[in-house]
C-alpha cells in the first residue's frame, strides 16, 4: 500500500486480487479494503470463471450510518 501511495494512485484505482493462496492471505488482501475506496475481486476457480468484486464496510451494530 505505500507503494501505490508513494506513486500516489488513486485507492479508487486499486483492486486487490483474492483468488489464490491460502485462507489466511486472501482474508489480508480482504481487509485490506476495508471502509477504503480500494475493492477485493476474486476469479471463480471453476467454470465459467466469474469475476466478482467486493466493496466492504466493516461496522459494528453499535454504530449508526455505518460508522460513517
Amino acid at each position: 500500500m505505500r507503494t501505490f501511495s508513494k506513486c500516489r494512485y488513486p485507492e479508487n484505482q486499486i483492486m486487490i486480487d483474492i483468488t489464490s493462496g491460502q485462507k489466511p492471505t486472501s482474508i489480508v488482501g480482504a481487509s485490506m479494503t476495508f471502509n477504503r475506496e480500494i475493492k477485493a475481486q476474486y476469479v471463480s476457480t471453476n467454470q465459467p470463471w466469474d469475476v466478482l468484486s467486493y466493496d466492504v464496510l466493516l461496522t459494528s451494530s453499535e454504530t449508526r450510518d455505518f460508522g460513517l
